[in-house]
């Protein structure tokens, strides 16, 4: 690699690092900034497709952010099998380096049809903090090769940026639920002691005195102060994150299913089970966002494959 090569790796690792330190401290949402990321490794890097995957040890990989329609494709080959590179560097810790996938061994089911749809290298990196991971930073190609020690090196960097916006996410929404849930154990409270209070004031236990209307007088206006304050909490909790960022659209789901169904064709063909596709002809028609559904199909249909005996019988 020349002196210029290296420069402009530096100088657009730079660029990134300087995007994201800025919407670090903002509230944009955390999808935008990891879709934004892997297109920015693409750019960066010499490579095809990028793709981000949260992992736990109880839980299949949760795919979160991909470059291209070709990253969610193998990136749910891997959870489909239950093996790849991706689980690999999480559960090691470490990057798994494959820069030619016909001359490797360790995931010979997910290799073998990732050939088939013109994969040849992959290099994959661990979302690692404080000794542990939340899963995985995988980069593919469609040509072979080894990437060169500065851009594993780089690879590495934006798989820690990504790393901590995760975090920084899950601090974010797990402010918004205390702060939700604190609101919510407030409201219940002071819509009881309002209403006992005007109970009070209209009279149904009995005359009151001069002093004891001015006591419930003061009780109510700060009683309605403290419910204004919770109604104003769960307002900014729920700004925080609000339901608009997932854009509901007409969604034909049996296109959605059509396309699970593709996705997943060499799994079902290697598979010791049999998979019936019972799809209307007619389209079906609802509101949502495509991407979760596809994701939702996929996961019922590898979770049935995964528990049902060999030589059962799946309809879908």
């Amino acid at each position: 690699m020349s002196i210029d090569d290296r420069l402009s790796i530096d100088d657009h690792l730079s660029v990134v690092l300087s995007e994201f330190a800025r919407t670090l401290v903002t509230d944009f949402p955390i999808q935008g900034i990891l879709d934004h990321l892997v297109q920015r490794i693409v750019d960066i890097l010499p490579v095809d497709a990028a793709g981000v995957s949260l992992i736990s040890a109880t839980t299949h990989p949760k795919v979160i952010a991909c470059s291209d329609r070709s990253a969610i494709r193998y990136e749910r080959l891997q959870t489909a099998l239950g093996e790849g590179p991706c689980r690999a560097a999480y559960e090691t810790d470490g990057p798994i380096v494959i820069p030619n996938l016909a001359e490797d061994d360790r995931f010979p089911e997910f290799a073998e049809i990732a050939l088939a749809g013109g994969l040849k290298a992959v290099f994959t990196f661990p979302l690692r903090y404080a000794g542990k991971s939340l899963g995985a930073l995988d980069l593919y190609r469609t040509t072979a090769g080894a990437l060169g020690e500065r851009d594993m090196s780089t690879a590495q960097t934006l798989a820690d940026v990504a790393t901590a916006y995760l975090l920084n996410a899950k601090a974010r929404q797990a402010n918004t639920d205390f702060v939700s849930a604190v609101s919510h154990e407030l409201r219940t409270p002071m819509t009881t002691i309002t209403g006992l209070i005007e109970l009070l004031q209209d009279g149904d236990a009995g005359p009151l005195t001069s002093a004891q209307g001015e006591f419930l007088d003061t009780m109510k206006r700060n009683s309605d102060r403290l419910s204004a304050l919770a109604d104003d909490l769960l307002t900014f909790s729920g700004l925080e994150h609000p339901a608009a960022e997932l854009v509901q659209l007409p969604v034909d789901l049996t296109q959605v299913i059509s396309t699970v169904k593709a996705t997943l064709e060499p799994v079902i063909t290697a598979s010791r089970v049999a998979v019936t596709f019972d799809v209307p002809a007619v389209p079906v028609m609802v509101h949502g966002d495509v991407e979760s559904l596809e994701s939702l199909v996929t996961n019922l249909l590898t979770n049935a494959m995964k528990f049902t005996e060999d030589g059962g019988w799946i309809l879908c």
